[in-house]
């Protein structure tokens, strides 16, 4: 008996997997970050993308690559700044900001220097507790590099997501509620299909609601 409900959330998921993929809709929440420094940029991209969109993510990413260096630049660039590279309408401007730089001087106080990979030589647990403890860390970046860089059992989730999810699965969970529901359902190797498959929906329904939006004003100013 499917007590806890989750033998129906691995059904509708799993259907929903095998459509998405077969309608190949793009999957650039899934971007490859930079080999140098690659726990860092993925602790970037995730910051960028929390709240938001994969599309928004990308155009971003590219601003912030064509305006600074490196990594290192990034984490002395001060919130007013980056939110001048990024766009004061960027969801979460300024908190996102702020908490990204939180973040990266985390990192460089603690190996001064930007560089992560000490985590990969911690059990999954360690690594998990250090990523939750960085100042200005928020879940769904911490569970995004556990599982893109570490592989371990962890469901990304944001308000977005999350309210994509519950109209999906019919539930009310918020987003840490829902992470954990999902992880109760999913085996660890199980969750980067289902995470990838919200974002590439999540992605493809914001392009077409803008499209619209566009095409509305257009017909209003024809009209």
């Amino acid at each position: 008996m499917d007590k806890d409900g989750t033998g129906r959330i691995r059904e509708i998921l799993e259907r929903l997997v095998v459509e998405t993929d077969r309608c190949g809709d793009s999957d650039c929440a899934l971007r490859e970050v930079r080999s140098e420094c690659r726990f860092v940029n993925q602790v970037v991209y995730s910051f960028i993308l929390w709240e938001s969109t994969a599309t928004r993510a990308e155009r971003a990413i590219v601003a912030i690559d064509e305006s600074l260096a490196d990594v290192n630049e990034l984490r002395v660039c001060l919130p007013s700044d980056l939110i001048g590279i990024i766009g004061s309408r960027y969801p979460r401007a300024e908190e996102r900001s702020r908490r990204l730089r939180a973040c990266l001087g985390a990192v460089y106080e603690r190996e001064h220097a930007m560089d992560l990979s000490f985590l990969e030589q911690q059990t999954k647990r360690d690594a998990r507790a250090f990523l939750d403890g960085m100042e200005g860390m928020v879940p769904f970046v911490a569970s995004r590099v556990m599982l893109l860089e570490l592989g371990g059992h962890a469901f990304p989730m944001d308000g977005r997501l999350c309210a994509h999810a519950r109209a999906l699965l019919e539930l009310e969970e918020k987003p840490d509620a829902m992470a954990l529901l999902l992880e109760r359902a999913f085996y660890a190797g199980e969750i980067l299909p289902i995470y990838r498959c919200l974002e590439r929906l999540m992605n493809a329904e914001t392009g077409a609601a803008r499209e619209s939006n566009e095409t509305r004003e257009t017909e209003k100013g024809l009209s």
